[in-house]
Protein backbone atom coordinates (compact mmCIF):
# COMPACT_ATOMS: atom_id res chain seq x y z
CA UNK A 1 0.00 0.00 0.00
CA UNK A 2 0.94 3.55 -0.31
CA UNK A 3 1.35 6.19 1.96
CA UNK A 4 -2.20 6.74 2.94
CA UNK A 5 -3.79 3.71 1.26
CA UNK A 6 -1.76 1.39 3.71
CA UNK A 7 -3.82 3.12 6.52
CA UNK A 8 -7.79 2.46 4.82
CA UNK A 9 -6.44 -0.73 3.36
CA UNK A 10 -5.87 -3.85 4.52
CA UNK A 11 -2.33 -4.46 3.33
CA UNK A 12 0.92 -6.39 4.06
CA UNK A 13 3.46 -3.83 3.48
CA UNK A 14 3.46 0.13 3.32
CA UNK A 15 5.13 2.28 1.31
CA UNK A 16 5.94 5.51 2.79
CA UNK A 17 7.99 8.50 1.69
CA UNK A 18 6.52 11.58 3.18
CA UNK A 19 7.90 10.77 7.23
CA UNK A 20 4.58 13.34 8.00
CA UNK A 21 2.25 10.32 8.02
CA UNK A 22 4.61 8.39 10.56
CA UNK A 23 4.36 11.48 12.70
CA UNK A 24 0.85 11.29 12.88
CA UNK A 25 0.06 7.87 13.10
CA UNK A 26 3.17 5.53 13.54
CA UNK A 27 0.96 2.23 13.36
CA UNK A 28 -0.52 3.29 10.24
CA UNK A 29 -4.14 2.92 11.48
CA UNK A 30 -3.08 -0.60 13.67
CA UNK A 31 -3.85 -2.06 10.21
CA UNK A 32 -2.14 -5.49 8.96
CA UNK A 33 0.79 -4.03 8.28
CA UNK A 34 4.07 -6.20 8.55
CA UNK A 35 6.85 -4.47 7.09
CA UNK A 36 7.39 -0.78 6.18
CA UNK A 37 9.11 0.55 3.66
CA UNK A 38 10.71 3.87 3.67
CA UNK A 39 13.88 6.07 2.13
CA UNK A 40 16.65 5.85 4.71
CA UNK A 41 16.10 9.31 4.73
CA UNK A 42 12.58 10.21 4.58
CA UNK A 43 10.86 13.25 2.75
CA UNK A 44 9.01 16.23 4.77
CA UNK A 45 7.30 19.38 3.87
CA UNK A 46 9.89 21.83 3.21
CA UNK A 47 7.28 24.63 1.63
CA UNK A 48 3.94 26.01 0.73
CA UNK A 49 2.89 27.76 -2.20
CA UNK A 50 -0.59 28.73 -2.41
CA UNK A 51 -2.27 25.21 -1.99
CA UNK A 52 0.74 23.42 -2.95
CA UNK A 53 3.08 21.59 -0.89
CA UNK A 54 6.31 21.04 -1.33
CA UNK A 55 8.38 17.60 0.19
CA UNK A 56 11.89 17.67 -0.03
CA UNK A 57 14.43 14.90 2.25
CA UNK A 58 14.93 15.80 5.53
CA UNK A 59 18.18 17.12 7.36
CA UNK A 60 18.28 13.02 8.88
CA UNK A 61 17.96 9.48 8.73
CA UNK A 62 14.30 7.98 9.41
CA UNK A 63 16.09 6.25 12.33
CA UNK A 64 16.53 9.17 14.30
CA UNK A 65 12.90 10.47 13.90
CA UNK A 66 10.70 9.54 16.91
CA UNK A 67 8.06 6.75 14.99
CA UNK A 68 11.17 4.96 14.39
CA UNK A 69 11.43 3.06 17.94
CA UNK A 70 7.23 1.74 17.55
CA UNK A 71 8.39 0.46 14.14
CA UNK A 72 12.00 -0.57 13.89
CA UNK A 73 11.35 -4.45 13.86
CA UNK A 74 9.07 -4.09 11.05
CA UNK A 75 10.75 -1.46 9.25
CA UNK A 76 12.92 -1.59 5.66
CA UNK A 77 14.76 1.02 4.39
CA UNK A 78 16.19 1.89 0.83
CA UNK A 79 18.24 4.50 -0.76
CA UNK A 80 16.48 7.07 -2.76
CA UNK A 81 18.48 9.98 -4.92
CA UNK A 82 17.41 12.18 -2.93
CA UNK A 83 19.84 11.91 0.07
CA UNK A 84 23.03 10.35 -0.02
CA UNK A 85 22.91 6.62 -0.28
CA UNK A 86 24.47 4.11 1.84
CA UNK A 87 26.28 1.03 -0.12
CA UNK A 88 24.93 -1.33 2.68
CA UNK A 89 21.39 -0.84 1.13
CA UNK A 90 22.30 -1.22 -2.20
CA UNK A 91 21.14 0.69 -5.61
CA UNK A 92 19.93 3.77 -5.17
CA UNK A 93 16.62 4.38 -6.70
CA UNK A 94 16.16 7.27 -9.36
CA UNK A 95 13.62 10.09 -8.12
CA UNK A 96 9.94 10.34 -9.85
CA UNK A 97 7.24 12.74 -9.33
CA UNK A 98 4.84 10.52 -7.32
CA UNK A 99 5.69 7.30 -5.09
CA UNK A 100 3.79 5.09 -7.59
CA UNK A 101 7.07 4.88 -9.48
CA UNK A 102 9.58 4.79 -6.92
CA UNK A 103 7.95 1.75 -5.70
CA UNK A 104 7.69 0.18 -9.03
CA UNK A 105 11.14 0.72 -9.46
CA UNK A 106 12.37 -0.55 -5.94
CA UNK A 107 10.46 -3.87 -6.70
CA UNK A 108 11.99 -4.09 -10.17
CA UNK A 109 15.15 -3.89 -8.24
CA UNK A 110 14.03 -6.22 -5.72
CA UNK A 111 13.59 -9.04 -9.15
CA UNK A 112 9.82 -8.54 -9.83
CA UNK A 113 9.01 -8.12 -13.36
CA UNK A 114 5.07 -8.54 -13.57
CA UNK A 115 3.37 -5.58 -11.08
CA UNK A 116 -0.28 -5.25 -11.23
CA UNK A 117 -1.55 -1.50 -10.48
CA UNK A 118 -4.49 -2.25 -7.89
CA UNK A 119 -5.38 2.11 -8.03
CA UNK A 120 -3.13 4.53 -7.94
CA UNK A 121 -4.14 8.34 -5.85
CA UNK A 122 -5.51 9.96 -9.19
CA UNK A 123 -5.08 10.08 -12.76
CA UNK A 124 -7.77 10.88 -15.66
CA UNK A 125 -5.27 8.35 -17.45
CA UNK A 126 -5.68 5.81 -14.79
CA UNK A 127 -9.53 6.15 -14.89
CA UNK A 128 -12.09 9.27 -15.44
CA UNK A 129 -13.52 9.44 -12.33
CA UNK A 130 -10.22 10.99 -10.75
CA UNK A 131 -11.34 14.39 -12.77
CA UNK A 132 -13.23 15.69 -10.00
CA UNK A 133 -10.09 15.11 -7.42
CA UNK A 134 -6.94 15.81 -9.23
CA UNK A 135 -6.90 19.53 -8.17
CA UNK A 136 -8.68 18.69 -4.84
CA UNK A 137 -6.13 16.15 -3.27
CA UNK A 138 -2.97 16.78 -5.94
CA UNK A 139 -0.33 18.08 -3.10
CA UNK A 140 2.84 18.62 -5.50
CA UNK A 141 3.73 21.43 -8.04
CA UNK A 142 2.81 18.86 -10.81
CA UNK A 143 -0.02 20.03 -12.77
CA UNK A 144 -1.82 16.76 -12.75
CA UNK A 145 -1.49 13.05 -10.80
CA UNK A 146 -0.93 12.23 -14.87
CA UNK A 147 2.26 12.94 -14.81
CA UNK A 148 2.65 9.49 -12.91
CA UNK A 149 2.09 7.54 -15.64
CA UNK A 150 4.95 8.76 -17.53
CA UNK A 151 7.36 7.97 -14.91
CA UNK A 152 5.96 4.93 -14.86
CA UNK A 153 6.39 4.45 -18.27
CA UNK A 154 10.39 5.17 -17.54
CA UNK A 155 9.97 2.41 -15.05
CA UNK A 156 9.20 -0.15 -17.61
CA UNK A 157 11.75 1.05 -20.49
CA UNK A 158 14.52 1.42 -17.61
CA UNK A 159 13.62 -2.41 -15.70
CA UNK A 160 11.61 -3.97 -18.03
CA UNK A 161 8.96 -4.34 -15.60
CA UNK A 162 5.64 -5.97 -17.27
CA UNK A 163 2.83 -3.60 -15.88
CA UNK A 164 -1.50 -3.95 -15.91
CA UNK A 165 -4.58 -2.59 -13.84
CA UNK A 166 -7.22 -3.95 -12.01
CA UNK A 167 -9.24 -2.34 -14.47
CA UNK A 168 -6.86 -4.59 -17.51
CA UNK A 169 -5.49 -7.73 -16.40
CA UNK A 170 -4.28 -8.33 -20.11
CA UNK A 171 -3.67 -5.73 -22.63
CA UNK A 172 -4.10 -6.94 -26.15
CA UNK A 173 -2.94 -5.29 -29.33
CA UNK A 174 -4.32 -7.01 -32.82
CA UNK A 175 -2.12 -4.48 -35.34
CA UNK A 176 -4.35 -5.63 -38.65
CA UNK A 177 -2.08 -5.94 -41.74
CA UNK A 178 -0.13 -8.60 -43.87
CA UNK A 179 3.18 -9.27 -44.22
CA UNK A 180 3.93 -6.09 -46.93
CA UNK A 181 2.61 -3.49 -44.09
CA UNK A 182 5.98 -4.88 -41.92
CA UNK A 183 7.34 -1.67 -41.70
CA UNK A 184 3.87 0.76 -40.82
CA UNK A 185 2.85 -1.75 -38.25
CA UNK A 186 6.42 -1.90 -36.83
CA UNK A 187 6.50 2.06 -36.55
CA UNK A 188 2.79 1.78 -35.24
CA UNK A 189 4.09 -0.61 -32.28
CA UNK A 190 6.83 1.52 -31.72
CA UNK A 191 4.58 4.46 -31.23
CA UNK A 192 2.48 2.40 -28.93
CA UNK A 193 4.78 0.93 -26.67
CA UNK A 194 6.99 4.06 -26.22
CA UNK A 195 4.20 6.53 -25.20
CA UNK A 196 2.69 3.68 -22.25
CA UNK A 197 3.75 2.28 -19.52
CA UNK A 198 1.09 -1.19 -20.11
CA UNK A 199 2.89 -4.25 -20.67
CA UNK A 200 0.99 -4.96 -24.52
CA UNK A 201 0.74 -8.44 -25.69
CA UNK A 202 0.61 -8.89 -29.30
CA UNK A 203 -2.01 -11.45 -31.61
CA UNK A 204 -1.90 -11.76 -35.37
CA UNK A 205 -5.08 -12.31 -37.19
CA UNK A 206 -6.10 -14.94 -39.91
CA UNK A 207 -4.51 -15.21 -43.04
CA UNK A 208 -7.77 -16.47 -44.66
CA UNK A 209 -8.57 -13.07 -45.31
CA UNK A 210 -5.75 -12.41 -47.83
CA UNK A 211 -6.90 -15.17 -50.19
CA UNK A 212 -9.97 -13.63 -49.89
CA UNK A 213 -8.84 -10.34 -51.05
CA UNK A 214 -7.14 -11.81 -54.06
CA UNK A 215 -10.79 -12.66 -54.99
CA UNK A 216 -12.03 -9.44 -54.49
CA UNK A 217 -14.52 -10.84 -51.65
CA UNK A 218 -13.03 -8.28 -48.57
CA UNK A 219 -11.93 -4.67 -48.73
CA UNK A 220 -8.83 -5.34 -47.47
CA UNK A 221 -5.67 -7.85 -47.12
CA UNK A 222 -6.89 -8.03 -43.26
CA UNK A 223 -10.84 -7.28 -43.33
CA UNK A 224 -11.65 -10.52 -41.52
CA UNK A 225 -8.98 -10.64 -38.93
CA UNK A 226 -10.07 -8.59 -36.21
CA UNK A 227 -13.07 -10.95 -35.23
CA UNK A 228 -10.64 -13.65 -34.31
CA UNK A 229 -8.92 -10.88 -31.43
CA UNK A 230 -11.03 -12.09 -28.59
CA UNK A 231 -10.20 -15.20 -29.34
CA UNK A 232 -6.53 -14.51 -29.68
CA UNK A 233 -6.89 -12.89 -26.42
CA UNK A 234 -7.80 -16.03 -24.75
CA UNK A 235 -11.35 -14.35 -23.41
CA UNK A 236 -9.53 -12.00 -20.97
CA UNK A 237 -8.62 -8.72 -20.49
CA UNK A 238 -9.49 -5.96 -23.06
CA UNK A 239 -8.46 -6.05 -27.07
CA UNK A 240 -7.68 -2.95 -28.91
CA UNK A 241 -7.47 -3.12 -32.54
CA UNK A 242 -5.95 -1.04 -34.83
CA UNK A 243 -5.12 -1.26 -38.95
CA UNK A 244 -1.68 -0.99 -39.44
CA UNK A 245 -1.72 2.14 -41.48
CA UNK A 246 -1.89 4.59 -38.24
CA UNK A 247 0.35 6.45 -35.87
CA UNK A 248 0.01 6.96 -32.51
CA UNK A 249 0.46 10.16 -30.52
CA UNK A 250 -0.82 9.66 -27.35
CA UNK A 251 -1.16 7.10 -24.14
CA UNK A 252 -3.24 4.03 -25.24
CA UNK A 253 -3.85 3.18 -21.68
CA UNK A 254 -6.58 6.09 -22.01
CA UNK A 255 -8.41 3.80 -24.37
CA UNK A 256 -8.00 0.34 -22.83
CA UNK A 257 -9.66 2.33 -19.10
CA UNK A 258 -12.38 3.25 -20.80
CA UNK A 259 -15.74 2.90 -19.56
CA UNK A 260 -17.48 0.46 -21.48
CA UNK A 261 -20.56 1.18 -20.04
CA UNK A 262 -22.05 -2.00 -20.38
CA UNK A 263 -21.16 -2.73 -23.93
CA UNK A 264 -18.95 -5.67 -25.27
CA UNK A 265 -17.36 -3.33 -27.77
CA UNK A 266 -16.85 0.07 -28.32
CA UNK A 267 -15.32 2.21 -31.78
CA UNK A 268 -14.59 5.37 -32.36
CA UNK A 269 -17.47 8.48 -33.24
CA UNK A 270 -17.67 8.23 -36.61
CA UNK A 271 -15.90 11.33 -38.53
CA UNK A 272 -18.56 14.02 -40.17
CA UNK A 273 -19.32 12.88 -43.75
CA UNK A 274 -17.59 9.25 -43.54
CA UNK A 275 -19.07 6.15 -43.04
CA UNK A 276 -18.86 4.48 -39.55
CA UNK A 277 -15.22 2.48 -39.29
CA UNK A 278 -13.82 -0.60 -37.08
CA UNK A 279 -10.51 0.35 -37.79
CA UNK A 280 -10.06 1.13 -34.01
CA UNK A 281 -11.84 -0.54 -31.49
CA UNK A 282 -11.97 -1.63 -28.09
CA UNK A 283 -13.18 -4.74 -26.98
CA UNK A 284 -13.93 -6.74 -23.64
CA UNK A 285 -12.47 -9.82 -24.39
CA UNK A 286 -14.51 -11.89 -21.17
CA UNK A 287 -18.26 -10.91 -22.97
CA UNK A 288 -16.93 -11.55 -26.78
CA UNK A 289 -19.10 -14.20 -27.26
CA UNK A 290 -19.30 -14.87 -31.17
CA UNK A 291 -17.48 -17.44 -33.11
CA UNK A 292 -15.16 -16.04 -35.66
CA UNK A 293 -14.95 -19.26 -37.70
CA UNK A 294 -19.27 -19.39 -38.18
CA UNK A 295 -18.92 -16.08 -39.25
CA UNK A 296 -16.01 -16.26 -41.78
CA UNK A 297 -18.15 -19.96 -43.12
CA UNK A 298 -21.75 -17.79 -42.86
CA UNK A 299 -20.43 -14.99 -45.17
CA UNK A 300 -18.15 -17.23 -47.47
CA UNK A 301 -22.03 -19.58 -47.84
CA UNK A 302 -23.57 -16.10 -48.00
CA UNK A 303 -25.86 -16.14 -45.49
CA UNK A 304 -24.14 -13.21 -43.73
CA UNK A 305 -23.91 -9.89 -45.35
CA UNK A 306 -20.32 -8.43 -45.89
CA UNK A 307 -21.60 -4.74 -44.65
CA UNK A 308 -23.14 -6.87 -41.43
CA UNK A 309 -19.31 -7.97 -40.57
CA UNK A 310 -17.34 -5.09 -41.50
CA UNK A 311 -19.51 -2.25 -42.22
CA UNK A 312 -21.40 -2.70 -38.98
CA UNK A 313 -20.51 -5.56 -36.88
CA UNK A 314 -23.67 -6.45 -36.49
CA UNK A 315 -22.26 -9.67 -34.55
CA UNK A 316 -20.62 -7.64 -31.42
CA UNK A 317 -23.79 -6.98 -29.11
CA UNK A 318 -24.11 -4.54 -27.36
CA UNK A 319 -21.79 -2.04 -29.17
CA UNK A 320 -21.54 1.67 -29.64
CA UNK A 321 -19.34 4.76 -30.98
CA UNK A 322 -18.18 5.22 -27.32
CA UNK A 323 -14.20 6.09 -28.14
CA UNK A 324 -13.40 9.61 -28.84
CA UNK A 325 -12.92 10.46 -32.72
CA UNK A 326 -9.47 11.44 -32.18
CA UNK A 327 -8.00 8.10 -31.74
CA UNK A 328 -9.20 7.73 -35.74
CA UNK A 329 -8.10 11.28 -37.29
CA UNK A 330 -8.64 9.75 -40.95
CA UNK A 331 -5.26 12.06 -42.39
CA UNK A 332 -5.67 14.71 -40.42
CA UNK A 333 -3.35 16.01 -37.47
CA UNK A 334 -4.42 18.48 -34.86
CA UNK A 335 -1.06 19.25 -32.42
CA UNK A 336 -2.32 18.64 -28.46
CA UNK A 337 -5.76 16.97 -29.82
CA UNK A 338 -4.71 14.06 -32.56
CA UNK A 339 -4.48 11.01 -30.40
CA UNK A 340 -4.06 8.45 -33.46
CA UNK A 341 -3.71 9.50 -37.37
CA UNK A 342 -4.70 6.83 -39.81
CA UNK A 343 -3.56 7.21 -43.30
CA UNK A 344 -6.21 6.14 -45.01
CA UNK A 345 -5.50 6.86 -48.68
CA UNK A 346 -3.44 4.17 -50.04
CA UNK A 347 -2.46 6.14 -53.07
CA UNK A 348 -1.05 8.39 -50.65
CA UNK A 349 0.36 6.87 -47.65
CA UNK A 350 3.83 7.91 -46.71
CA UNK A 351 5.74 4.83 -46.86
CA UNK A 352 4.24 4.28 -50.37
CA UNK A 353 4.14 8.41 -51.56
CA UNK A 354 5.97 11.37 -50.95
CA UNK A 355 2.92 13.89 -51.45
CA UNK A 356 1.06 12.78 -48.24
CA UNK A 357 0.92 16.67 -46.49
CA UNK A 358 1.88 14.82 -43.16
CA UNK A 359 4.75 12.27 -44.90
CA UNK A 360 6.80 14.17 -42.51
CA UNK A 361 5.25 13.32 -39.07
CA UNK A 362 5.70 9.34 -39.83
CA UNK A 363 8.94 10.03 -41.52
CA UNK A 364 10.10 11.93 -37.87
CA UNK A 365 8.55 8.66 -36.02
CA UNK A 366 10.18 6.14 -38.18
CA UNK A 367 13.83 7.85 -37.77
CA UNK A 368 12.47 7.82 -33.92
CA UNK A 369 11.57 4.22 -33.92
CA UNK A 370 14.64 3.35 -36.01
CA UNK A 371 17.31 4.59 -33.03
CA UNK A 372 15.20 3.10 -30.48
CA UNK A 373 14.06 -0.11 -32.00
CA UNK A 374 15.69 -2.91 -33.90
CA UNK A 375 12.91 -4.58 -35.26
CA UNK A 376 12.16 -0.91 -37.20
CA UNK A 377 15.33 -1.37 -38.91
CA UNK A 378 14.82 -5.37 -39.77
CA UNK A 379 11.51 -4.52 -40.91
CA UNK A 380 12.47 -0.98 -42.65
CA UNK A 381 15.51 -3.83 -44.31
CA UNK A 382 13.09 -6.20 -44.96
CA UNK A 383 10.11 -4.09 -46.74
CA UNK A 384 13.03 -2.68 -49.22
CA UNK A 385 14.16 -5.96 -50.43
CA UNK A 386 11.24 -6.93 -51.17
CA UNK A 387 9.59 -3.61 -52.71
CA UNK A 388 6.88 -3.06 -50.39
CA UNK A 389 7.84 0.49 -49.96
CA UNK A 390 8.88 3.48 -51.89
CA UNK A 391 12.12 2.64 -53.14
CA UNK A 392 13.35 6.81 -52.13
CA UNK A 393 12.61 6.15 -48.58
CA UNK A 394 15.92 4.02 -48.48
CA UNK A 395 17.69 7.62 -49.32
CA UNK A 396 15.59 9.15 -46.82
CA UNK A 397 16.77 6.91 -44.15
CA UNK A 398 20.29 7.56 -44.88
CA UNK A 399 20.46 11.17 -44.62
CA UNK A 400 17.83 11.37 -41.83
CA UNK A 401 15.63 13.69 -44.06
CA UNK A 402 11.58 14.03 -42.07
CA UNK A 403 10.47 15.97 -45.43
CA UNK A 404 10.64 13.28 -48.07
CA UNK A 405 9.83 16.20 -50.84
CA UNK A 406 13.08 17.47 -50.07
CA UNK A 407 14.81 14.67 -51.23
CA UNK A 408 16.47 15.76 -54.86
CA UNK A 409 14.59 15.34 -58.10
CA UNK A 410 17.19 11.90 -59.12
CA UNK A 411 15.91 10.28 -55.95
CA UNK A 412 12.41 10.78 -56.10
CA UNK A 413 12.55 9.94 -59.42
CA UNK A 414 13.76 5.90 -58.04
CA UNK A 415 9.58 5.78 -57.42
CA UNK A 416 8.37 6.34 -60.93
CA UNK A 417 8.76 2.51 -62.05
CA UNK A 418 7.34 0.94 -58.71
CA UNK A 419 3.98 -0.10 -57.70
CA UNK A 420 3.07 -0.75 -54.20
CA UNK A 421 2.15 -3.74 -53.03
CA UNK A 422 -1.46 -3.68 -52.41
CA UNK A 423 -2.17 -2.91 -55.98
CA UNK A 424 0.32 -6.24 -57.26
CA UNK A 425 -1.66 -7.99 -54.56
CA UNK A 426 -5.32 -7.08 -55.89
CA UNK A 427 -3.73 -7.84 -59.56
CA UNK A 428 -2.68 -11.90 -58.69
CA UNK A 429 0.70 -10.67 -60.65
CA UNK A 430 3.58 -8.60 -61.94
CA UNK A 431 1.43 -5.61 -63.15
CA UNK A 432 1.99 -4.93 -67.06
CA UNK A 433 2.83 -1.90 -68.40
CA UNK A 434 -0.80 -0.72 -69.05
CA UNK A 435 -1.47 -1.63 -64.96
CA UNK A 436 1.54 1.01 -64.48
CA UNK A 437 0.52 3.24 -66.39
CA UNK A 438 -3.50 3.46 -64.68
CA UNK A 439 -1.87 3.29 -60.92
CA UNK A 440 0.60 6.58 -61.63
CA UNK A 441 -2.55 7.96 -63.45
CA UNK A 442 -4.96 7.45 -60.33
CA UNK A 443 -2.37 8.37 -58.18
CA UNK A 444 -1.71 11.87 -60.03
CA UNK A 445 -5.19 12.19 -59.89
CA UNK A 446 -5.01 11.35 -55.77
CA UNK A 447 -2.66 14.53 -55.80
CA UNK A 448 -5.10 16.93 -57.84
CA UNK A 449 -8.32 16.09 -55.58
CA UNK A 450 -6.58 16.27 -52.28
CA UNK A 451 -7.13 19.28 -49.91
CA UNK A 452 -4.92 21.78 -50.86
CA UNK A 453 -4.29 23.93 -47.37
CA UNK A 454 -0.97 25.96 -47.63
CA UNK A 455 1.00 23.31 -45.97
CA UNK A 456 0.25 20.63 -48.80
CA UNK A 457 0.69 23.13 -52.03
CA UNK A 458 3.89 24.17 -50.70
CA UNK A 459 4.97 20.41 -50.88
CA UNK A 460 3.41 19.67 -53.83
CA UNK A 461 5.55 22.81 -55.30
CA UNK A 462 8.75 21.18 -53.57
CA UNK A 463 8.32 17.76 -55.21
CA UNK A 464 7.76 19.00 -58.51
CA UNK A 465 10.72 21.31 -58.34
CA UNK A 466 13.13 18.86 -57.42
CA UNK A 467 11.48 16.27 -60.35
CA UNK A 468 12.13 18.86 -62.66
CA UNK A 469 15.84 19.59 -61.34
Amino acid sequence: GLNQVSKHRGCHVAFVIDETLLDHDPALGGGSVQLLVTPRVGHRVRRRIGQMTVFGAHDRPVTESDWYPARRSQHAAFNLASSVGDPELGAVIPMYNFSAPVAAHLLAEAGFTDIRLEGIDGGTAYHPAFADVEQARLQSMQDSYDVQFDDLRLVKERCGVRFSTRAVPRATVMIGGEAEQALPEAVLRWSLESRTFLHLEYVSGSRESRALYATGRTGTPFSLQRMFLPRLSEQVGRGLYLDSDMLVLQDVSRLFHTDLGGHVLLACAPTPGRAPQYSVFLVDNARASWDPDALVNGYLAGTIAYDDLIGRFAFAEPRAFGLPATWNHLETYEAGRTANVHFTDMGRQPWLSVVNPLADLWCEALLAALDADDRVAQALETSLAHGWVRPSLAHQVERGIVAPWRLPGRVLRRDDAWMPPHVRAARGAEPGVLARLVWQSRSWARRQMARRGPRYVRHLLAIARRIGS
